[in-house]
């Protein structure tokens, strides 16, 4: 991440996976973890 609003908008994001994690209709979220660069999301 190259800004600090890139990263809390990446951080929202996974907020947002872990909030509606579980229904039925959308991707199951698994985990989250970053690096120096990069940010991964396991679903």
């Amino acid at each position: 991440m190259t800004t600090a609003i890139a990263i809390e908008d990446v951080r929202r994001e996974v907020k947002i996976l872990k909030a509606l994690s579980g229904h039925k209709h959308l991707i199951k979220f698994h985990d989250a973890c970053e690096d120096a660069n990069n940010v991964y999301i396991v679903m």
